[in-house]
């Protein structure tokens, strides 16, 4: 798999007007905050005292709710990294100086998709626009990165002790520095600490990983003490609309914490030469390589070396996740009524900030600084929504592709699962050698595509959502039955790959011609003998054997207008609806894809004249590569089978026209906004933290926002804020890969000291 572009919590920051003076005013009060007053969401727990043995250390900030002009801070003072708020357990090792004293590196683990394969949010199961929502901090409740649920998997699984979701290299690497005396082991994660700490000491005291500290995010967000002079100062323009005094908030990104707690580290104990880190995001990454560079320049280390982390993806139980997403909605709902009402606002993760240590107070590790103002919760209603309009594969088609048509090389990490995976579940029709029928792209043939991803869902698109009535008549209409026939391969850049395909018309199918609609039917100059790939996954050698087959079983036509998923639904779905549509269409509407009506063909019509019709077999998401980016590809071979010659046969998978069908947010009702609220240009330069972009390049990256922004329908309103930020992550990570990877081909041909970057292989 390639590098994780996900959003899970605010690892980049905005740039904001917010002076330095604010920032002295944060209110450093006790963390966590109590859940307001008749919320629907559960109030954090109130310590993090550890009871788990003398190996503990219980740790908390202390309640003054001062600011600096009450109480400037003496530059005497004396700071200790042990009573840094982020801390959520450290050994009382640490209090031994012998032990200290040893300390030459200091090897630095993320969590979630890092050391733990923590899941996200199905793309099988949700709209991706709706997954935007989930993971946003403050629009859907708490947000998936702060509720405790995302981390309960179900009985079973915990009494495992989470057996299969631990990344088992990372744990070696945890084991292994642990047991070096030179080592100081830290596990350092964005997850919120009152949130999550407690949970997070017991999953890996289960897993048995001593580490010397776990640290965690003490806050999301602290709360700014209102200066004298506020009360006359203009409205903030983020500000709701009511008579509630204004609360401005000071955001606490992921990075920030982490960088200042390492520099706190570096200051605790300066024999501490080498630092090595292990993590999966690309924004995160890049910024610590800076990081790296600068802590190099300044002597304060002798050797900084990242290890990128790429794991495939690990999802909840759906019907597990569909209850947690849509018991995260019913409270969101519930705070809406809430606030309605006159109740407060919800703010999750308000906390304190670390005090920043005199070393420190010239680094400007906190900015850019990014304030947020509350914003008013709207109410979610969540409906099916048509993903696509394309032909589909059965589970028995799609297993097929994925295996024969290039899908594992022997130097592939999976081969050999792969090979015994054939010899349990095949029979012996013409499909039990793991040896591919069609072979990847040239290019591709020499490389470990072991971690690309391959699409969970193997399809031709013919339109994104639900095609108009004229391009569904074209194609024959919802439960058309379709001869798909592979036709070439063809790659881009290296970091993508897909089948071009067509459709093969019934009369050079048919042994005796017939079948077809006209001549121009069965005029074919290609004379090489069919193989054909029903939903059962059997192989028939004419039409005429797939007719047999199929004979007997009942037809699948549905006319158009009876279709379930041919007229939308003016009902939104209960939540009862919700989960029968998640568990008894498989994603496909009301359409069977296991069964073959050859008296209703459809046909490959695209909306898209400029691109050709094709099946994305897999892409590198370590590149930032995205499965639309296979829209993109010009440039297609001839098939040829594994061993180099071209392939002699016609190859050709039985599909169903239908709509890919996915739980997602229904759409509001809004005024026509007739001018951009927020500035995609300004969003972008701060979260690159780039501040070399060329106007070029800012123009592109702008346009590219906006072109998502249109697919995902997301107008650019300050209302929908935190959905465009989620956008630009996905963009600025994909730039910041590119960027890092360019970067690292650069310095390694480099003689001078430089960060090193590793792929965990």
């Amino acid at each position: 798999m390639g590098l994780k572009t996900t959003d899970n919590d605010e690892t980049c920051s905005i740039a904001s007007d917010i002076s330095n003076t604010d920032t002295d005013r944060i209110i450093r009060s006790t963390f966590p905050s109590p859940s307001p007053p008749n919320s629907p969401f559960p109030a954090t727990f109130s310590n993090m005292d550890n009871n788990n043995g003398s190996n503990t250390y219980s740790n908390s900030t202390t309640n003054n709710n001062t600011n600096k002009e009450d109480d400037p801070v003496s530059e005497k003072e004396d700071y200790s990294l042990l009573t840094h708020p982020a801390i959520v357990f450290a050994s009382k090792r640490l209090s031994d100086s012998n032990y200290v004293s040893r300390f030459h590196t200091v090897n630095v683990f993320d969590f979630d998709q890092t050391l733990f394969q923590s899941p996200l949010p199905n793309p099988a199961l949700w709209d991706p626009s709706f997954i935007g929502i989930l993971t946003s901090w403050a629009y859907c409740g708490t947000g998936w990165w702060h509720n405790p649920g995302t981390l309960e998997m179900g009985p079973e699984i915990e009494a495992s002790l989470w057996d299969g979701w631990w990344n088992e290299a990372i744990v070696a690497k945890v084991r292994e520095s642990s047991e070096d005396p030179g080592c100081l082991t830290i596990l350092l994660t964005g997850r919120n600490g009152p949130t999550f700490g407690q949970k997070l000491v017991s999953m890996v005291q289960s897993k048995a990983l001593d580490f010397d500290l776990i640290v965690a995010k003490p806050t999301t967000v602290a709360l700014l003490d209102p200066s004298p002079s506020s009360a006359s100062k203009k409205v903030d323009k983020k500000a709701p609309a009511s008579s509630k005094p204004v609360e401005k908030y000071l955001k606490v990104h992921t990075f920030n914490t982490k960088h200042d707690f390492l520099y706190n580290v570096l200051y605790e104990y300066p024999a501490i030469r080498t630092m090595h880190l292990w993590d999966d995001r690309p924004c995160q990454i890049a910024k610590f390589h800076q990081a790296g560079q600068e802590w190099l320049d300044k002597k304060m280390l002798d050797h900084f070396e990242i290890t990128i982390v790429q794991e495939p993806m690990i999802y909840l139980d759906p019907q597990r996740e569909i209850d947690l997403v849509l018991a995260m909605v019913e409270a969101n709902n519930r705070q809406v009524d809430i606030e309605e009402q006159g109740g407060p606002f919800l703010v999750p993760g308000v906390g304190a900030v670390p005090r920043t240590r005199p070393e420190l107070r010239d680094r400007k590790i906190w900015d850019p600084y990014e304030t947020y103002v509350p914003q008013k919760r709207h109410r979610i209603e969540v409906t099916r929504v048509v993903r696509y309009t394309g032909v589909m594969f059965s589970e028995a088609v799609q297993r097929i592709m994925r295996d024969k048509l290039g899908g594992s090389h022997p130097q592939d990490r999976q081969y050999q699962q792969l090979q015994h995976y054939h010899d349990h579940h095949y029979n012996d029709n013409d499909v039990h050698d793991a040896k591919p029928w069609v072979d990847r792209p040239l290019v591709l043939r020499d490389q470990d595509l072991g971690k690309w991803v391959i699409p969970d869902d193997l399809h031709v698109t013919l339109c994104l959502g639900t095609g108009t009535p004229e391009l569904l008549e074209s194609i024959g209409g919802l439960g058309a039955t379709v001869l798909v026939e592979v036709e070439s391969v063809g790659e881009l850049e290296n970091r993508i790959w897909a089948l071009k395909v067509k459709e093969m018309k019934m009369g050079v199918l048919s042994d005796n011609g017939e079948g077809g609609d006209g001549e121009q039917e069965g005029q074919d100059d290609d004379t090489r003998e069919v193989r054909i790939v029903a939903p059962n996954g059997h192989l028939y050698f004419s039409l005429d054997a797939l007719r047999a087959a199929y004979i007997s079983r009942p037809s699948t036509a549905i006319s158009l207008s009876s279709s379930p998923m041919s007229t939308p639904s003016t009902r939104t779905p209960s939540i009862q609806d919700q989960e029968a549509i998640l568990s008894s269409s498989h994603g496909v509407g009301d359409i069977p894809l296991d069964l073959v009506d050859l008296d209703r063909l459809g046909h490959i019509v695209l909306k898209k004249v400029d691109t050709a019709p094709h099946i994305t077999m897999a892409y590198d998401k370590l590149n930032g590569t995205r499965a639309m980016d296979s829209g993109k590809i010009t440039q297609w071979e001839s098939l040829t089978d594994a061993d180099g010659h071209p392939y002699p046969y016609r190859l050709v998978f039985v599909g169903t026209v239908a709509e890919k069908m996915l739980l997602g947010m229904k759409a509001r009702k809004t005024a026509a906004v007739t001018k951009a609220e927020v500035s995609l240009g300004n969003l972008i330069k701060s979260l690159t933290g780039d501040k070399t972009i060329t106007g070029k390049e800012l123009g592109e990256m702008v346009q590219a926002v906006k072109e998502e922004m249109e697919k995902l329908s997301v107008e650019n309103r300050l209302a929908n804020e935190e959905r465009i930020m989620t956008i630009v992550h996905d963009l600025c990570d994909r730039y910041e890969t590119k960027k890092l990877l360019s970067h690292h081909n650069v310095a390694s041909a480099s003689t001078m000291p430089m960060p090193t970057i590793a792929i965990q292989e």
